[in-house]
């Protein structure tokens, strides 16, 4: 099942983002600060223009989503761009990940926005690539980082 989070919720996408973390070959060398996810979920949850998606299994919450939208800059076109998407990793293979993609594409359809995820962890970025691909997804860029040194 996949719904909104609430705040009784964060502590468990905490711990998903911190498994997250460490699983990326990109944000592992960093400090995982839960304070600020913390922080993050509640402010998403709170706020119209935010997203917090779970998905719900018999043995509690094992992945989710997190998003904001936003007016585009220079035109007509409001964003909504994901912030986290994750599967517990036991997980992965079923229809978790499609579930909460469906969710999110609904949510920024439902306020007039255009949804879009990025795949930059470096966390099987070809699978899901091809995930949303078959979800009707196009790419349309990349991401290029120069890190923080």
């Amino acid at each position: 099942m996949i719904r909104n989070a609430t705040k009784d919720d964060i502590g468990r996408l905490v711990e998903l983002g911190r498994m997250m973390h460490m699983e990326s070959p990109r944000f592992r060398s960093f400090k995982y600060l839960s304070g600020q996810v913390t922080s993050m979920c509640e402010y998403l949850i709170d706020n119209e223009c935010g997203l917090v998606l779970v998905a719900q299994h018999a043995d509690g919450i094992i992945g989710g989503l997190m998003a904001m939208a936003m007016p585009h800059y220079a035109c007509e076109l409001v964003q909504a761009s994901d912030l986290a998407f994750f599967v517990h990793p036991d997980y992965r293979g079923g229809t978790a990940a499609l579930r909460l993609v469906d969710g999110y594409r609904a949510w920024a359809h439902s306020i007039g926005a255009e949804p879009s995820i990025g795949v930059n962890t470096g966390v099987q970025p070809e699978r899901t690539a091809r995930l949303l691909a078959a979800l009707g997804a196009e790419q349309t860029g990349t991401i290029w980082t120069w890190g923080t040194h």
